[in-house]
């Protein structure tokens, strides 16, 4: 089974919650079958700035802490990075 998100991810998720706990981030969001963004409760922690029900999938920005968070719901498939990973580990690295 693939995991909600990436070790890599998770560690500088963890790294960018700890330091810029209100920085928010681009993400993109796979939900788990059959699940739609208007039906998910809770919702999730941010407006969709994209939906794409046919590949259930929603983006959007929220903070590091939110989708460490979100990566626990049951109807969430996955969560990834919605830019380069060298911004991710500048921001992790900068204080």
């Amino acid at each position: 089974m693939t995991q909600k998100l990436d070790p890599p991810l998770r560690a500088l998720l963890t790294r960018i919650a700890a330091r810029h706990p209100s920085t928010k981030l681009p993400f993109l969001v796979t939900l788990a079958p059959g699940e739609k963004v208007a039906g998910l409760v809770p919702p999730l922690p941010f407006a969709p700035t994209l939906e794409v029900d046919s590949i259930r999938l929603a983006a959007g920005e929220m903070t590091a802490r939110q989708a460490l968070d979100l990566a626990a719901h049951a109807q969430v498939e996955r969560i990834e990075h919605d830019g380069r990973a060298e911004a991710l580990e500048a921001l992790a690295d900068r204080d």
